[in-house]
């Protein structure tokens, strides 16, 4: 069984497991009369959680913000291919840093300066390992009505771009102006849905407004550069204090996707550094980004402390030949996705927990004791808490109550946590405030509900529940906070309590596990995708180990192991809408299959 002072949340990947993910960038000098500027890359953060998309970045590091990087880079503007390495949008481009070289070669060049004009920034590609793989869109039984009855315009029918990338650095200054206006145009996010969950996407529309020009900036012309949809994840604590450990962006205009056509002039290309001029004109643009299954803690807000998620579009724009930045944020709500056959599974051991109370009277020694034993440890938001108690009552006092509570403990901590590149050390702290407080109570006097106490020498054993209420959650040791649950019971007199235990449990959201019906498709291929890359890695040892002890055991033990295996595991009636949708998806792919021999075989190609 695991120890009590270190439980996680199930799906939580270890830091061993991320440094093996962890890409490791080495730089290569060349010392050499012409050096390759595609060897100059940007440090990323010191530490890296790749299994939950975590970026940690040193207490005191500065990121510079798009307003800065557009000051910097006022007269040169990253082009599209400067973008593949999902840096910032509006950084500053690779080829604007000069390269390494000797002195020697630089007085060589001095006499020998070349008249050709500004080179382009090289191509840098996104890794495999930066970027979250695209599942599909969202299946929703009336959008063939919609597709029906609503008219078509160019920019709905418009492909919708999806590669989604982790942004680094993190843009912080989307927490700290999460709005610029402009008097010409104007933009808002129309989302899709008002849950997200891990594995699915975020889908919805940025429409773009633009206005005419008043008669006194007729001459002024305005273009458009860019235009991103960013995703944050941030924890925020009272005291201004924050730390961004997901960040998720998606680019929907640049030099490979052009603006519609009823935005820009006519015949209208762009110019060098990929700006589009602008007409009048009301535009939905529709974006898609990809969430990966561990997408962090869920949403929470306390008086101290909260997690959130803001949604964020960007627009870069000239106007007058002066750079501007357009943007509008809001808040929505991202769940990570738990697979239910592994969360609702029962522990190897019981979690148990006991007291032990003695009196002394008359010269004898009386004992009193309870244990309380949950089957498992993670329980959903909306439902019960189910606990085994045993009562032996070896003294002359009758237990006449019984009481179950959940407590809730907000630890906030002032100091960041220690850590080493094998393991973090982040509950190796002393927390500096702790928010307690009791969510739902029940208490059971004798002579109700079924309980008539413990009489004196006596015990009991008795199943009891306690409602969880929704919308609760379990949020894992972060930089600054994290929040825990326990069920206290307390046995005692009509007055007095006599005996207490307290179990740490682990609360999760209802649509963790029972995911929205839109996204079953897509949960269903990313959850199949994590297990498929987990068998490929244990398929060689597995398959030795189960050889071995096969050849080792006697027929009567293999047999009596067969029958020792669980007919039925906890959680797979939540798990049957997406084996049914995995199961349409492997037929429309054997439909595919089989159209495509069909072809390759016909003698008419």
């Amino acid at each position: 069984m695991r120890p009590l002072s270190d439980i996680r949340e199930l799906t939580e990947p270890s830091l061993v497991d991320a440094l093996e993910k962890r890409p490791t960038t080495s730089v290569h000098r060349q010392h050499s009369a012409r050096i390759s500027r595609q060897s100059s890359l940007r440090r990323g953060p010191s530490l890296r959680r790749a299994g939950s998309v975590r970026i940690i970045e040193p207490i005191g590091s500065s990121s510079s913000s798009y307003k800065d990087d557009l000051v910097a880079s006022e007269s040169t503007i990253d082009t599209p291919e400067s973008l593949r390495d999902g840096s910032s949008l509006y950084g500053i481009p690779i080829s604007s840093i000069p390269a390494r070289q000797s002195s020697t070669t630089r007085d060589r060049q001095k006499h020998h300066r070349s008249t050709t004009s500004r080179s382009s920034p090289t191509s840098v590609q996104r890794t495999a390992n930066r970027t979250i793989p695209y599942r599909g869109p969202t299946h929703s039984p009336v959008k063939q009505v919609r597709a029906r009855l609503d008219a078509v315009g160019s920019d709905t029918s418009r492909r919708t771009p999806s590669a989604t990338f982790i942004r680094n650095p993190v843009p912080r200054d989307i927490l700290e102006f999460p709005t610029h206006r402009h008097p010409r145009i104007g933009v808002d996010l129309q989302i899709a849905a008002p849950l997200f969950v891990g594995g699915g996407t975020v889908e919805g529309f940025v429409r773009v407004i633009i206005d005419e020009a008043d008669k006194s900036r007729t001459k002024k012309s305005l273009t458009l550069g860019r235009i991103a949809v960013d995703l944050v994840g941030t924890e925020e604590t009272s005291s201004n204090r924050k730390a961004i450990f997901l960040s998720l962006g998606t680019e929907l205009i640049d030099s490979t996707h052009p603006p519609p056509r009823n935005m820009i002039e006519p015949q209208d290309f762009p110019d060098a550094d990929c700006f589009w001029s602008l007409v009048p004109s009301f535009t939905s643009l529709p974006f898609v980004i990809s969430l990966p299954l561990d997408t962090g803690p869920p949403p929470f807000h306390s008086k101290h402390a909260r997690i959130r998620f803001v949604l964020c579009a960007t627009i870069l724009i000239k106007d007058g030949g002066r750079q501007y930045l357009v943007r509008c944020s809001e808040d929505i709500a991202v769940l990570p996705t738990y697979d239910p056959e592994k969360a609702l599974r029962s522990l190897p051991s019981p979690l148990t927990a006991s007291d032990e109370q003695s009196f002394s009277r008359s010269g004898l020694l009386e004992t009193a004791k309870m244990t309380a034993g949950l089957h498992r440890q993670v329980w959903v938001s909306g439902s019960s808490i189910f606990v085994d108690i045993h009562i032996a009552n070896g003294s002359r006092k009758t237990i006449k109550k019984l009481d179950l509570s959940l407590e809730r403990d907000i630890l906030c901590y002032r100091h960041a946590a220690a850590a080493t590149l094998e393991q973090s050390a982040s509950q190796a702290r002393i927390f500096e405030s702790n928010e307690r407080s009791i969510l739902s109570k029940h208490s059971m006097k004798q002579g109700a509900n079924g309980w008539t106490g413990v009489e004196a020498y006596g015990s009991i054993t008795r199943t009891c529940d306690l409602e969880i209420p929704r919308g609760h959650a379990t949020v894992k040791c972060g930089n600054f906070f994290e929040v825990r649950y326990f069920l206290n019971v307390t046995v005692g007199g009509s007055r007095t309590k006599i005996l207490s235990v307290q179990l740490p449990i682990i609360v999760i959201h209802m649509n963790s596990l029972d995911v929205l019906p839109n996204s079953v498709a897509q949960v269903a291929a990313a959850i199949e995708e994590k297990r498929t890359h987990h068998r490929s890695h244990k398929r060689v040892t597995s398959q030795a180990s189960t050889q071995v002890a096969q050849s080792s055991a006697s027929p009567g033990r293999v047999a009596a192991a067969a029958m020792t295996r669980p007919s039925r595991l906890q959680g797979r009636a939540f798990a049957a809408p997406r084996q049914q949708s995995l199961e349409r998806l492997r037929a429309s792919a054997a439909d595919l299959r089989q159209l495509e021999e069909a072809l390759e075989s016909s003698p008419r190609k």
